[in-house]
């Protein structure tokens, strides 16, 4: 394909995407903010809406045929891979998180009212085994019953928009694409999302968590040839947060442009192996 049409891709695609998204995101503020509208769920929706509405009625091309938009199975090792690496990724990020701040791990008790506020019918399993059926709800079952959400983020990005940025700018595309990324998520931060403390310092760190996250998701992707192996990926990094500072720090002590993935300490981590992913990218493929 040519410049040209790729280029009217984008701008297509780029424009549908954050009118609807900041128009959205506008509407649920009013409503109250996160939290407190039903509507913040339609916004992970978007990007895939936009891609489907490019592809189809601007490009005129197919949706699913041939593996478009990555609906393929592709490598199915990948399924597995891309999920797990992900994790281990988030595992070394909150242990060295915890070993600098050893203050943030929760005491037993605390652990045990934490488990006890879930409502999660566990019986008289003793607290470590508690803990292992919470992580493998969270880290197995969410992902999978939340996969048509992720999709929703990731068919838009990882399956239309950065191919096309790659190939019009090469490797330079993946991080084009990262901070589009981090700049879809500017209405969510301004609303209080990771960072609420300081938004608009915030809104330069997902940049630069975008920028790391978007390269690797995006190897993935390259590499299984999978929409879904990316889902899933993502997946694990909202459910591995979301179960760590639900249970086992104290999320009042942590501060999250240190701390934690979203913080300076897992930036430094997801950026080294963003460089490898980056350099092994095979653009020529």
């Amino acid at each position: 394909m040519d410049k040209k049409n790729i280029i009217k891709k984008i701008v297509w695609f780029l424009g549908i995407n954050f009118v609807l998204t900041y128009g959205l995101s506008l509407v649920v503020f009013l409503q109250g903010g996160l939290g407190k509208s039903p509507l913040q769920t339609i916004i992970m929706f978007i990007p895939l809406i936009s891609a489907f509405f490019v592809q189809k009625v601007i490009a005129k091309e197919p949706l699913f045929k041939g593996g478009k938009l990555g609906f393929r199975i592709g490598k199915p090792l990948y399924l597995l891979i891309a999920p797990l690496i992900t994790l281990i990724i988030l595992v070394v990020i909150y242990i060295t998180t915890i070993l600098l701040n050893p203050d943030l791990l929760v005491n037993k008790q605390i652990l045990i009212e934490n488990i006890s506020k879930a409502n999660i019918p566990l019986g008289n399993i003793p607290l470590f085994g508690s803990i292992l059926i919470i992580f493998a709800l969270n880290l197995i079952v969410a992902p999978i019953i939340n996969l048509p959400i992720l999709l929703g983020e990731e068919v838009g990005w990882r399956g239309f928009l950065y191919p096309n940025l790659v190939a019009l700018f090469k490797k330079a595309g993946l991080v084009i694409g990262g901070i589009i990324w981090g700049l879809w998520h500017l209405p969510m931060i301004l609303m209080g999302l990771n960072y609420p403390s300081n938004p608009i310092l915030g809104i330069l760190f997902m940049i630069i968590f975008c920028i790391s996250w978007g390269i690797i998701l995006q190897y993935f992707y390259r590499k299984s040839k999978s929409i879904f192996s990316v889902g899933l990926a993502h997946g694990i990094m909202n459910w591995a947060g979301t179960t760590v500072m639900l249970f086992l720090v104290v999320k009042d002590k942590m501060n999250m442009f240190l701390e934690g993935p979203t913080g300076i300490i897992g930036l430094f981590i997801v950026s080294i192996i963003a460089v490898y992913c980056y350099l092994k990218y095979p653009v020529n493929q």
